[in-house]
C-alpha cells in the first residue's frame, strides 16, 4: 500500500511540474531524471517482492508437456501451417530439454522431502521449487542455451553436435510466432518432409526460416532416450488419446522410437 501511494505520489509530482507550469527546461529535466529513477527503484522492488514461483511439479510432468507439442508440431507441418509448426516445435523442445535439465535438480532435493519433520520436508520442496524456477528463467526462451546446457549434461555422447545448426534454425522461430509488424523485409518460410541437400534461394532482403519434419523427429529420437524411456513417451504421446501414436507420431516419421500397438 506505501508503496503504491508512492506510485501515485509520482505521478502527480509530474503532472504537476510539466514543462508548461514550470519556466526552467533544466529543472523539468531533472525532475524527470528523477523520477525515473524513482520508477526503476520501484521496480525492483516489485521485483524482489514478487511471491515466490508455484510448487514446481515433476520433471517428467514438463517431458509430457513438451512431447505433446511436438506431436502437434508435427500435424501442423504436415497440414501445411508453417509458422504455426515452427512455433509449436520451439515449444516442445523447449520443454524437453528443460525436462531433462531439471531431473539432477530433482534427483538431488526429492529424497529430502521423503525424510525428515513436516517443517523440514516444505523446507526442501521450497527449496526445489526455488532451484527449478532460477534455472527455468536462466534459460528463458533461448533454445540454443538450453542445448548447450543439454549437451555439457551429456558429455559422454557422441553425435550430439551434428544438430547444432537444427538447434539454431528452429531458434529463429520463436520469433515469428506473432505476425511482424511491415519492417521493409519479406519472411520466407520453407518446409520440407525429409532432409535435402538444396534449399530454394532466397531474396538477401528477406528474413529467411527453415524447417524440417526428418530433423525434428531424428532430434527427438535421440535427445529423449537420454532421459526418458519409450514408456514415457507412449504416456506422453498416446495415454489419453491412443489412436495418436499412429496418426500424429508415426506419419511419416523416418526415427520413430515407437511401433504400433
Amino acid at each position: 500500500m506505501l508503496m503504491q501511494q508512492r506510485f501515485l505520489d509520482r505521478r502527480r509530482l509530474k503532472s504537476a511540474f510539466s514543462a508548461r507550469s514550470v519556466g526552467s527546461t533544466s529543472f523539468v529535466q531533472a525532475l524527470r531524471r528523477s523520477l525515473r529513477a524513482v520508477a526503476r527503484r520501484w521496480r525492483r522492488w516489485r521485483a524482489k517482492a514478487r511471491p515466490s514461483a508455484a510448487i514446481a511439479g515433476r520433471p517428467e510432468e514438463l517431458f509430457y508437456a513438451g512431447a505433446q507439442y511436438y506431436v502437434l508440431g508435427r500435424r501442423a507441418l504436415l497440414n501445411g501451417y508453417p509458422a504455426v509448426a515452427g512455433s509449436l516445435f520451439h515449444q516442445g523442445f523447449e520443454m524437453i530439454l528443460k525436462a531433462c535439465l531439471m531431473e539432477p535438480v530433482y534427483t538431488r532435493y526429492s529424497g529430502e522431502w521423503n525424510t525428515g519433520t513436516p517443517v523440514e520436508r516444505a523446507e526442501a520442496i521450497h527449496a526445489y521449487t526455488e532451484a527449478c524456477d532460477r534455472e527455468i528463467r536462466r534459460l528463458g526462451h533461448d533454445l540454443r542455451k538450453s542445448w548447450s546446457r543439454f549437451k555439457r549434461l551429456h558429455a559422454s555422447v557422441a553425435g550430439l553436435s551434428a544438430f547444432d545448426m537444427v538447434v539454431k534454425e528452429l531458434d529463429d522461430w520463436w520469433s515469428v510466432r506473432y505476425p511482424n509488424f511491415p519492417r521493409a523485409r519479406s519472411v520466407m518460410m520453407t518446409t520440407s518432409r525429409v532432409r535435402t541437400t538444396s534449399r530454394p534461394s532466397a531474396s538477401p532482403r528477406a528474413d529467411r526460416y527453415d524447417l524440417c519434419l526428418e530433423d525434428m523427429d531424428e532430434m527427438f529420437e535421440v535427445t529423449v532416450p537420454l532421459t526418458y524411456t519409450t514408456h514415457a513417451v507412449r504416456l506422453a504421446i498416446g495415454s489419453m488419446n491412443p489412436s495418436a501414436i499412429k496418426d500424429d507420431y508415426l506419419q511419416e516419421n523416418r526415427h520413430p522410437l515407437l511401433l504400433p500397438g
